[in-house]
């Protein structure tokens, strides 16, 4: 592995996965009722959230590929591919937002259903991704 062969952009997208597997272990909910609050739910335990990332992971591995070597031949390029994956991400994560636990309402009677900072992770991750693969896409 040589990976000295990222560019600058690689990184930003390198980081932005590895945001993206922290975010997973954070919780992304919060419920608080009558005075009482409580985290629960970890990116883990949501669907979507679990498909953001791997879709993330997928465009961490095309960048990571050329630190080994690989010479992957795309039918778009690289920073395009990378760009529409973390778009794809940064659209599951906002589904996420509007489709919270409880049907999506903010109030369940008494209960309230709030945002952690799991969430707000992952949106940063899955746009750090997306800005990573504009400026690959930008490379030349």
């Amino acid at each position: 592995m040589d990976i000295k062969k990222l560019s600058r952009n690689d990184w930003i997208v390198v980081v932005g996965v590895v945001l993206a597997f922290i975010a997973m272990f954070l919780h992304w909910y919060k419920v608080s009722a009558m005075g009482f609050s409580a985290s629960g739910g970890s990116g883990w335990d949501e669907n979507l959230a679990v498909l953001a990332f791997i879709i993330t992971l997928v465009a961490g591995v095309l960048v990571m590929l050329k630190a080994f070597g690989a010479n992957l031949k795309l039918p778009v390029a690289e920073g395009l591919a990378v760009m529409a994956l973390g778009a794809v991400s940064v659209l599951f994560v906002l589904i996420k937002f509007i489709d919270k636990p409880g049907g999506g309402s903010s109030y369940l009677g008494s209960i309230k259903i709030g945002y952690s900072i799991g969430i707000f992770v992952a949106l940063i991750a899955a746009v750090v991704v997306t800005v990573g693969g504009f400026l690959k896409n930008s490379e030349s």
